[in-house]
């Protein structure tokens, strides 16, 4: 049972009667995760970086909000990929291109493209910019179940401003709903739910339909998924089209329609592999190659980081290559830890016979490509992740681990069948894309 789970059982009491209680509870999520996200001083600094990437994307694709859509799609840009020389959204394009016209509505992340697949694409960041100029006209009243639940935060130590979230709900509410009552939708799609509720709740009290495109780890202990007591459904997707079947067997989920389709993008890379000139002659200078995708929050990937130094000096024939998120990584390693960030993540690890990670996505993901995963389980955040896969393809280690059990580590998974790797897979990733996602349409009444 995770630590968001067990603190809203033990004040279920108080949390039930607040009304924005499934988008505050997302907030603490975020910090049990990262104590950093609790206010403190670098506060002013970090909303000052989200007001100027606001105000820099706001007009993006400005004209395309002048139209009349079939379809809403909620995305980021970061779920676009390059695909014959275009930015394709691995998650939305493809469903854009069964369903007719479609105004697909992103959040910068860090970034926009251009060139995009996405003939109808604006920046979301309008709307967040508007609700921040009504926030200021919104006030939170004080009740008693309130005050009982920052008193229970500020026990806990979590220390946020839960009214100042409420009021950042509360604006991001009126927006939407003005924009789904102006566009009228037949349905609408969205990338992170829990980071969109607003959103989802404007839909519910307008009866439009809301259908989640899962994008990451989904779990038993993904408290955003999962929770213990009653939530208001009124925040929560109608329908979550999901990698595989294993959500549908998780007893506390909270999306109660899954329908299983699987991944575009993994299918694509799998069927278009081409190895790239300059990496290649790279590794044809080692026995055995470890991609390592590393982790957002900066004392993972620093305890990350220092366990590869070490690890680096016991084999020089094993190249390390480090693949980044978002930012740059700067290391001062020897010469078989390299920094990657030429080609896409999964074409990289497709490059390799290992792939190593803390938690990341890629972990569910590259054993569907037929590649191996070593999990470090820093602070047991590798557990969560591992009990979903499968042990013949999935090792995890701690960071003490001795230089003889390492490298029989390494031996070991690069001896494994590819074909068997993919196979024992098929539970969090279903094969067959395409054909499952027509399926799918027709089971929410969107093709008929």
């Amino acid at each position: 049972m995770n630590k968001l789970c067990e603190f809203e059982k033990k004040y279920e009491h108080i949390v039930k009667n607040i009304e924005e209680w499934n988008f505050i509870r997302n907030k603490i999520r975020e910090v049990f995760i990262d104590n950093s996200l609790n206010d403190n001083g670098k506060k002013i600094k970090r909303n000052i970086k989200k007001i100027l990437r606001v105000l820099r994307n706001v007009f993006f694709g400005f004209f395309n909000w002048f139209g009349k859509y079939d379809y809403l799609f909620f995305s980021y840009s970061s779920e676009r990929k390059i695909i014959n020389n275009e930015y394709v959204d691995k998650l939305s394009d493809p469903i854009v291109e069964l369903v007719g016209k479609s105004l697909v509505i992103e959040l910068p992340n860090p970034i926009h493209f251009n060139n995009n697949k996405s003939k109808y694409i604006v920046s979301e960041s309008l709307i967040y910019f508007i609700s921040a100029i009504i926030k200021l006209f919104i006030f939170v009243k004080s009740t008693d179940d309130l005050y009982r639940l920052e008193a229970v935060l500020k026990k806990e130590n979590i220390i946020f401003s839960t009214r100042n979230l409420i009021k950042r709900f509360k604006s991001l509410y009126i927006v939407y709903y003005i924009l789904l009552k102006i566009y009228k939708p037949k349905a609408v799609f969205v990338v992170c739910y829990y980071c969109r509720q607003p959103l989802i709740k404007a839909a519910k009290d307008l009866n439009i339909k809301v259908i989640e495109l899962q994008h990451g780890i989904i779990g038993k202990s993904h408290c955003a998924y999962n929770s213990l007591i009653e939530l208001n459904d009124k925040y929560i997707p109608d329908y979550l089209f999901s990698y595989g079947k294993t959500e549908t067997t998780i007893p506390t989920f909270l999306i109660k329609n899954v329908v299983p389709i699987g991944s575009f993008y993994l299918e694509y890379v799998k069927t278009s592999f081409k190895e790239d000139r300059e990496l290649k002659n790279i590794i044809s200078n080692y026995d055995t190659i470890v991609g390592v995708t590393l982790q957002d929050v900066k004392w993972i990937k620093k305890r990350l980081l220092n366990f590869l130094s070490k690890v680096s000096l016991w084999e020089k024939n094993i190249l390390y290559i480090l693949i980044p998120r978002y930012e740059d990584v700067k290391i001062n390693f020897e010469k078989n830890v390299i920094v990657w960030k030429k080609t896409d993540c999964y074409n990289t690890i497709m490059h390799c016979d290992i792939h190593m990670t803390v938690y990341s996505t890629c972990a569910l993901e590259v054993p569907t490509l037929g590649i191996p995963n070593i999990l470090l389980n820093i602070n047991d955040f590798s557990s969560s992740i591992s009990k979903m896969l499968n042990n013949y393809h999935t090792k995890i280690i701690s960071e003490d681990i001795s230089k003889n059990d390492f490298l029989a580590t390494i031996r070991n998974l690069k001896r494994l069948s590819n074909e068997i790797i993919i196979e024992k897979n098929s539970n969090i990733f279903v094969p067959n894309y395409h054909k499952n996602l027509i399926k799918a349409l027709k089971v929410v009444n969107i093709l008929s």
